[in-house]
């Protein structure tokens, strides 16, 4: 996990830390729903490639939690899927609806991504006009302040 500020001095911290969620009995349930999150805000933003920092902060968290490998795969997937016509003009949450049916050809990937879906959209389809940021800390999952 990155523990160093990404951007300027003075701005957010916007380093992905997986932080308590509750006592569910199951280890990493908080980092699985934080890379839900991860993938949630690269598919709200549209990211088509890592110059987002927030995209480069979420890929350096998916590194950590799922190695470079895997997290290299997950990351191809979600980028490649921003860039289909079919979604492009789709509003968020049809693109998040189509990111979870659409799945992936490589089973370790569609692994990850039917395992997302089960933790739910969360809150990010009920606030579409909220900034992304913003949705993720009011779900507890979000960006810390300095």
């Amino acid at each position: 996990m990155p523990d160093k500020n990404i951007g300027d001095p003075g701005q957010r911290d916007i380093s992905y830390k997986a932080k308590s969620i509750g006592d569910f009995g199951k280890p990493g349930l908080d980092e699985d729903f934080q890379v839900r999150d991860i993938l949630h805000a690269m598919i709200a933003r549209g990211d088509k490639d890592l110059s987002d920092p927030h995209a480069k902060s979420g890929y350096s968290y998916m590194i950590g939690k799922y190695g470079k490998g895997m997290a290299d795969k997950l990351l191809t997937h979600a980028l490649m899927f921003n860039q289909r016509d079919d979604v492009q003009n789709k509003p968020f949450p049809d693109r998040l609806r189509s990111f979870y049916t659409v799945g992936a050809n490589d089973p370790e990937v569609d692994k990850l991504i039917k395992k997302n879906a089960k933790l739910g959209y969360g809150a990010e389809t009920e606030l579409t006009d909220a900034p992304v940021g913003e949705i993720m800390e009011l779900t507890g999952r979000g960006l810390s302040k300095k």
